[in-house]
């Protein structure tokens, strides 16, 4: 026959998925096969107290039940590997997702999405509007544990309206609508000539992109605005054209 209860040590991190202990049952120094066995596990997901309960069947020649606990503990809350992506301006208040990066037993790497109230509590108050920088303090809840900083940005929005306004062989021009609040610009760009990154301030709002080998001109646009002494960028809108060929093609035919 079975004990009647056995405890154990055994420990899971909180990662979300359900947690099933390998069973192993021995009796008189003989193992028991595990197809003559009822394994069932309650409250093996979330964080506290789970149980494995094991049942013989009914048709081997065992009797009795064991019931083995092991414990989930609540994920410690990493400020490395939390985030926030960047939020665009839109004069309304802004609430930001948090993203969790982790180590789970059946995805390897993923990023889950932490609800306020649930998964964390706000240690910060401070009203996220205005762009410019800001950190988000929280404080781990239900399955999380800890206290975690985030930093993140409200962005201005993206120049929209970008386009082709002169060509030639060697360049393309463009231009942009004005990005209201916005202190200036910023144009990125890889230079197959200079073998470089390219990248160039600005207070108008048009720019001249020099043409690569392939004959295409290719930048992202960017508004930005200075707050306390930094320049917040938005996320960029990207633009891209070929020049125009140099001279009139020539085109030949022959006899088939």
């Amino acid at each position: 026959s079975f004990p009647t209860r056995r405890s154990s040590d055994l420990t899971y991190t909180y990662d979300g998925q359900e947690k099933r202990p390998s069973v192993t049952v021995k009796v008189e120094g003989e193992y028991v096969d595990n197809s003559d066995l009822n394994i069932t596990y309650t409250h093996n997901i979330s964080a506290g107290t789970a149980k494995v309960v094991i049942v013989p069947d009914s048709w081997s020649n065992y009797t009795g039940r064991i019931t083995k606990k092991f414990k989930i503990k609540r994920r410690k809350l990493s400020t490395k590997k939390l985030w926030v992506g960047n939020l665009t301006y839109s004069g309304r208040t802004k609430k930001p997702k948090v993203h969790f990066y982790f180590h789970d037993s059946v995805d390897g790497y993923v990023s889950r999405t932490l609800r306020k109230g649930k998964h964390y509590k706000l240690i910060s108050k401070k009203r996220i509007k205005k762009i410019g920088r800001y950190k988000l303090k929280i404080r781990g809840k239900g399955n999380y544990r800890g206290k975690a900083t985030i930093k993140f940005d409200v962005v201005p929005k993206n120049p929209k309206g970008i386009r082709l306004v002169r060509r030639n062989y060697k360049s393309i021009k463009i231009k942009w609508r004005k990005v209201k609040g916005a202190s200036g610009y910023f144009v990125s760009y890889w230079s197959d000539r200079k073998n470089k990154s390219v990248k160039k301030y600005l207070k108008s709002c048009s720019y001249t992109i020099p043409c690569d080998y392939d004959y295409r001109a290719s930048a992202t646009v960017y508004s930005y605005k200075k707050v306390k002494g930094k320049k917040i960028k938005s996320n960029g809108r990207y633009y891209s054209n070929v020049v125009k060929p140099k001279g009139k093609p020539k085109v030949s035919i022959s006899k088939g």
